[in-house]
């Protein structure tokens, strides 16, 4: 082990701890909380939209398409399920609870998959830059 310690000099040790810091931070925080972000700008949110899927009085808003639909104002009956549905772009009939979150999850993993991309090439470019100046820099 005292062997593979030598391997590495100090700033080289440095680097490594840098290397790992800017993985956790830009390839697995990030990533997480731009997902998580965008699941919560995306509306509705599913404490809202549950009540509208129990309502009976909804459910043409389900069994619909959306051109035949009349848009309810702001928090009335169905609104919510309305504009998940106009948010929606497969058009999926009838929209049930579970197509309401498979498009969810479609949105938090198109963010996620975007941001981890994002993620991996500013570690990359940071940590080559960090090691450029450490071998500018050692003796």
């Amino acid at each position: 082990m005292a062997n593979k310690r030598t391997l590495l000099n100090g700033w080289q040790q440095l680097w490594l701890v840098a290397v790992v810091c800017l993985a956790l931070v830009y390839m697995v925080w990030q990533p997480m909380w731009i997902a998580n972000e965008a699941m919560e700008e995306t509306p509705p949110k599913p404490r809202e939209i549950g009540g509208d899927f129990l309502d009976p009085a909804c459910a043409d808003y389900q069994t619909q398409p959306v051109s035949m639909l009349r848009k309810p104002d702001y928090a009335q009956d169905c609104w919510y399920l309305y504009s998940a549905r106009e948010h929606d772009l497969t058009g999926t009939v009838p929209y049930t609870w579970e197509v309401f979150w498979r498009h969810r999850n479609a949105i938090w993993q198109d963010a996620w998959l975007k941001s981890f991309g994002n993620g991996t090439i500013v570690t990359v470019i940071l940590c080559l830059l960090l090691y450029f100046l450490g071998w500018v820099v050692a003796p």
